[in-house]
């Protein structure tokens, strides 16, 4: 094999969209050189006779061989619209594929695995991730950035070593039950559940960006009171001029 069909197959090996390509692409060149049929059936997880129709299309159309062609391979299950319909569907629940198949199989007579499903959706760009919490309401634009425009002032005068720059939160555990997971677009369409209130065991800190932390823990709610506290017991151990940023806490 020339230098050149190796490196294009390397390439394509890095850079193709199309995963069975890039496998094909893979196995040419472990094949060149000097694995076997045996290692290479395993490495891929693939059967003897596809291995060996993979090389006999290298051989018999070169890189043209590597991509499948109109006839050849297995059918698609879904249409475009089809598909987009799925990601509509599971937009609408996230949380249970089980019901999409029901679904699906309901409005097409199509019977699929989740397997199947989870290929669409990830064609789509979406994936299987915790939903997050996050406090009711947005905030007001020009206010962010009057804030924001701050925090970076403060932030070069720690930098300078005029001041520490402490950042408060507080997190705690509670008793209300695990974020759950579902399936979503991903960097857009996040889905959020609203944060509540329970009991638990409480920490307020006060920490920099050299990780240095003063913490407080304790049981029940956060009040004015407890916060207040906690910034007094903190002030006793500043040893210069100190700034505290705070979260939303509560």
């Amino acid at each position: 094999m020339s230098v050149e069909s190796i490196s294009l197959l390397e390439r394509i090996h890095r850079d193709s969209r199309h995963h069975q390509v890039r496998q094909r692409a893979k196995c040419i060149l472990l094949s060149h050189e000097g694995y076997s049929t045996t290692i290479l059936v395993d490495l891929f997880k693939v059967t003897r006779p596809t291995l060996y129709n993979w090389f006999n299309e290298w051989d018999a159309w070169g890189f043209s061989g590597l991509y499948n062609r109109p006839g050849r391979g297995r059918k698609r299950t879904f249409t475009s619209e089809q598909e987009k319909q799925i990601k509509e569907w599971v937009k609408a629940n996230p949380k249970n594929l089980e019901a999409i198949r029901a679904q699906i199989k309901d409005t097409w007579e199509i019977v699929v695995s989740k397997a199947t499903i989870k290929r669409v959706l990830k064609a789509f760009g979406m994936s299987w991730r915790g939903i997050r919490r996050r406090v009711g309401g947005e905030a007001d634009p020009l206010e962010y950035e009057r804030k924001k425009n701050e925090l970076e002032s403060l932030n070069q005068a720690e930098q300078r070593g005029e001041i520490d720059l402490r950042y408060c939160d507080e997190a705690g555990f509670c008793l209300l039950s695990n974020v759950p997971y579902g399936w979503q677009s991903i960097g857009k369409d996040e889905i959020f559940v609203e944060s509540k209130h329970s009991k638990r065991l409480n920490a307020l800190g006060f920490i920099n960006r050299s990780n240095e932390l003063e913490a407080y823990v304790f049981e029940g709610s956060i009040t004015s009171e407890v916060v207040i506290a906690c910034f007094d017991n903190f002030a006793e151990t500043i040893e210069k001029k100190t700034f505290v940023v705070i979260d939303l806490i509560g």
